[in-house]
């Protein structure tokens, strides 16, 4: 399974997240299907699993949108969220092995889709970043849960 929007570092849009989501309920339905390979597009500009979610399209309908038209993008923004979380959350008790490939860059979201599973592959030119947190956000897509399992309790103090 490859994200392969390499211009935009296999940022996660709600049309992705919905097809990852019908990936991972198909591959438990099909008894064939025995480990599910996640990886980034080789085509990106640098070494990149998923710099997160869409969060520049986010703001964009924000932008996109008159006043009145705010708690629709609001709501769209929402629909974003919830579907990414359902997916993390689906991911985390997938009962097919899934494995992401976590070469280059690991965002946000792209850490949810990865780290959620059951087996990870790192590699050297991996950089793990939860870039909410600069901005006073509480990690999400189960960056708590992960971040508190880190050794040496590193990963509590950077949640």
């Amino acid at each position: 399974l490859t994200l392969n929007r390499p211009r935009q570092l296999n940022v996660l849009s709600l049309a992705v997240v919905k097809k990852l989501l019908e990936v991972y309920a198909g591959s438990e339905a099909d008894p064939g299907v025995k480990a599910i390979v996640l990886q980034g597009s080789s085509e990106a500009r640098v070494p990149c699993l998923c710099a997160g979610g869409d969060v520049k399209r986010i703001y964009e309908m924000r932008l996109d949108s008159k006043p009145e038209q705010h708690h629709e993008t609001s709501y769209d923004a929402l629909s974003f969220f919830a579907a990414e979380y359902v997916m993390n959350s689906f991911l985390s008790r997938l009962r097919t092995p899934h494995v992401a490939l976590m070469d280059g860059i690991v965002m946000g979201g792209g850490c949810g889709i990865s780290v959620n599973g059951k087996y990870r592959c790192a590699t050297e030119r991996t950089v793990l970043s939860m870039p909410e947190c600069a901005i006073g956000l509480v990690p999400d897509v189960g960056g708590t849960y992960f971040l508190s399992k880190v050794c040496g309790e590193m990963g509590t103090m950077m949640a």
